[in-house]
């Protein structure tokens, strides 16, 4: 799954760019995800 993210983050990130002509939402979207993702391996248990 990871090598998933990893593969999609930068086309993702320059689709971004892109499309609104700065880095700021691809670092929000991309700041947002990691925090969700933070929580959520804080929810598992061992």
């Amino acid at each position: 799954m990871a090598e998933f993210g990893a593969l999609l983050s930068p086309v993702v990130a320059g689709y971004l760019r892109d499309l609104t002509g700065s880095w700021t939402l691809s670092v929000m979207v991309t700041g947002a995800l990691l925090a969700a993702s933070a929580a959520l391996v804080l929810l598992v248990r061992r």
